[in-house]
């Protein structure tokens, strides 16, 4: 028998539970108006976050701290939850283009892409999982966002 699987996303990544009501009632239709036979199961996403550090050369007529504060900004509205698709990829021409479209950017040296909770490193991409079956247990899809909390670095190229 073939499983019917959703994924649902809570408003703002906030865990979207059995007990919340659009759970009951998407199950509630899902099985009135679905087969008998094909067994529904819900999933919420699988939240995981990334972080990064960078250096940045900026144009000498834009503030050094103005220029640092739009780039944060731009990164965390470009890699927010409402922006990601599940199992989405993060890719660094990604992030550095997002960067350069900041006024005062001239240029962007990206040292660091990785895995919330993994060891800093240098990652070209970083990959988020689709949904899955894993055994016979469905795994939800991951959504890849921007970790909480300030970048690893954010300072001026010498």
């Amino acid at each position: 028998v073939e499983a019917a699987y959703v994924e649902l996303e809570a408003q703002a990544g906030a865990p979207l539970l059995p007990s919340n009501p659009v759970w009951t009632n998407l199950l509630a239709a899902l099985k009135a108006c679905g087969d008998p036979q094909v067994p529904v199961l819900l999933l919420d996403q699988a939240p995981r976050r990334f972080r990064l550090g960078l250096k940045f050369k900026r144009d000498p007529a834009w503030a050094a701290d103005t220029v640092a504060a739009a780039m944060d900004a731009a990164l965390r509205q470009r890699f927010r939850f409402e922006a990601r698709a599940l199992g989405q990829p993060v890719q660094s021409s990604d992030i550095i283009a997002t960067l350069h479209s900041v006024p005062g950017v001239l240029a962007v040296d990206l040292d660091a892409l990785y895995l919330a909770g993994s060891p800093p490193s240098l990652a070209s991409r970083l990959l988020a999982a689709d949904l899955r079956v894993l055994g016979s247990n469905a795994a939800a899809a991951e959504l890849l966002t921007l970790a909480d909390g300030p970048l690893d670095h954010l300072g001026e190229m010498s």
